[in-house]
């Protein structure tokens, strides 16, 4: 019998999945630029196209050579918080699917199989079935007397009674076709969420690597004063020996001799504070490219080095441009913009309480006639109808939710002005460090060289006995000072210009492509802040996933 029952329903459960409609999904799309299942794609405004190479082609002593280009590359593709947003974008996408199966048709597949006891049965037999247990009587009449004996015998059940097992199985088909336009803003709002998600991974994108390229600049910086340093303290190293010379040949007191000794000790805390100052910058920018260090790397031993120079060649930028791009293509403004539309749906949402909800429905099944032998014997057959629900009164409860989404509506349009602003301000602020840096790098551009010439004739003075050692002195402090505010100038300008193309959203451009098995990834062009190296800009790493 159960053999039968489930034949039957293995058969409906056939039917049911070959009848079952597919529902297309919309075309997924994702970022573009080859680093990840969310490809993306970031360009310059200004970009020149890259030099043909690749990441890590060279080493020195067996050490990765990185460029900025590189370090870009790899924050894209491993960075904690991108790899993070891009799952976001995976989860809203799983919300957006979840919300739209409300408006599209449920069928469910049901069944039972159940026994009752046989005793059960007998007290439920109608009329004409064999009762479970029955008694015979018997009457005998005295030959002598009119008294009449009985006599009860009890009988065990009936063993050829009908089976006590019953079945029945139905497939259902619901469809909600009226809630005064609740599903519908339930999805609106979850695509929202979606975009909001892609719109966060972009300003998440855009944070990282303004971070790359600003931790990338002072790791140049910092190397560069370490040269600076130990350019200077060789400089006071020469003048003590010289010093010392001199001292022994008679010509000068032990006072020059001391005064040597201490600007050279003097000078010393800044080179050793100029080194480690540089491994802190290259641990940060391990970290922004989720290099994995490993506790048996020494701290002055990690296993990459980056290329190039600290650049001072100009770049004009427009501010009323700048603040355009901010108030309206800046990511983190049209997520605000999205935030907004979605806390009006989501209001549409609340106000579809006070109206009905109707849906339809459709049922056909089979049923096994209980207490019956023939386990062929079934009765099918269909019921279909509408069915719907109105809370007439629900204690103010839709009434409380329409007043939270339009408070809601009111603070997102008052945030996304605030923003607007804050992106304005954020614009000028650093178009103003743009123009100081601008003039300072002018100012110290040939700063260097007076300070070499003055130490060469403050030297040659004190040789020809003209001059004093303070004279000297003075000169290489001079000197190392022009040489640090130079490089200092240029690590400026580098960062006023990164600054500004990431206040302006205007340093990279976002592009949603169709997700293809074999699409190639884009590249990285040179960023527009970044020229120092445009002699080395390689492609982005080609990576499938």
């Amino acid at each position: 019998m159960r053999a039968r029952f489930l034949s039957c329903l293995a058969l409906v459960a056939a039917l049911a999945a070959g009848s079952a409609v597919p529902v297309a999904q919309a075309g997924s799309e994702v970022l573009s630029a080859g680093v990840s299942a969310d490809k993306l794609q970031h360009a310059s405004s200004q970009a020149t196209p890259p030099a043909k190479t690749t990441p890590n082609s060279g080493s020195v002593a067996g050490k990765r050579q990185l460029t900025l280009e590189d370090c870009l590359d790899l924050a894209l593709r491993k960075n904690a918080d991108i790899l993070r947003a891009k799952s976001e974008i995976e989860r809203s996408k799983g919300v957006t699917i979840e919300t739209r199966a409300a408006a599209l048709p449920r069928l469910s597949l049901e069944s039972q199989l159940g026994t009752t006891d046989e005793y059960l049965v007998s007290a439920r037999t109608t009329s004409g079935r064999p009762p479970a247990e029955k008694s015979s009587s018997s009457s005998a009449s005295s030959a002598t007397g009119n008294t009449t004996t009985t006599a009860q015998t009890r009988v065990v059940p009936n063993t050829d009674k009908a089976t006590n097992e019953q079945w029945d199985i139905s497939v259902k088909v619901t469809k909600t076709i009226f809630d005064a336009g609740g599903t519908r803003a339930s999805i609106a709002m979850a695509k929202l969420d979606e975009e909001s998600a892609f719109l966060d991974l972009q300003e998440t994108v855009q944070e990282v690597l303004l971070q790359v390229k600003l931790t990338f600049n002072q790791v140049l910086l910092n190397r560069s004063l370490i040269t600076v340093q130990e350019q200077s303290v060789k400089l006071l190293a020469e003048e003590l020996e010289n010093q010392r010379r001199r001292f022994e040949a008679g010509t000068v007191t032990r006072f020059n001799v001391l005064r040597a000794e201490v600007a050279l000790s003097n000078q010393k805390p800044e080179l050793i504070r100029a080194k480690n100052n540089y491994r802190l910058a290259m641990q940060d920018l391990a970290r922004l490219i989720a290099e994995d260090l490993g506790p048996g790397i020494a701290a002055t031993d990690l296993p990459f080095e980056i290329t190039g120079l600290l650049s001072g060649d100009r770049q004009e930028l427009d501010l009323q441009k700048g603040i355009a791009d901010a108030t309206g293509t800046r990511p983190l403004i049209k997520r605000l913009d999205n935030t907004v539309a979605r806390e009006r749906k989501s209001k549409t949402r609340a106000l579809s309480g006070y109206y009905p909800t109707v849906s339809a429905y459709a049922t056909y099944g089979y049923e096994h006639e209980g207490y019956s032998e023939d386990w062929g014997k079934t009765d099918g057959g269909y019921t279909a109808g509408v069915q719907g629900s109105w809370n007439i009164f629900d204690g103010l409860e839709t009434k409380g939710q329409v007043d939270q989404a339009h408070a809601r509506i009111m603070s997102a349009m008052t945030h996304l002005e605030d923003e607007k602003r804050k992106a304005e301000i954020d614009v000028r602020q650093a178009y103003s460090s743009y123009l100081e840096a601008l003039e300072l790098m002018e100012s110290q551009a040939k700063t260097v060289e007076q300070a070499e010439e003055s130490l060469r004739l403050a030297q040659s003075r004190f040789d020809a006995g003209a001059g004093t050692q303070i004279e000297v002195l003075d000169a290489q402090v001079a000197l190392t000072t022009a040489r640090s505010t130079e490089l200092q100038s240029r690590h400026d300008y580098q960062k006023a210009l990164a600054e500004f193309h990431r206040a302006s959203g205007g340093d990279f451009v976002f592009k949603r492509i169709a997700d293809t098995p074999k699409a190639q990834p884009a590249q990285i062009p040179s960023q527009p802040d970044s020229p120092a190296t445009k002699s080395q800009s390689p492609q982005a790493p080609t990576k499938q996933e």
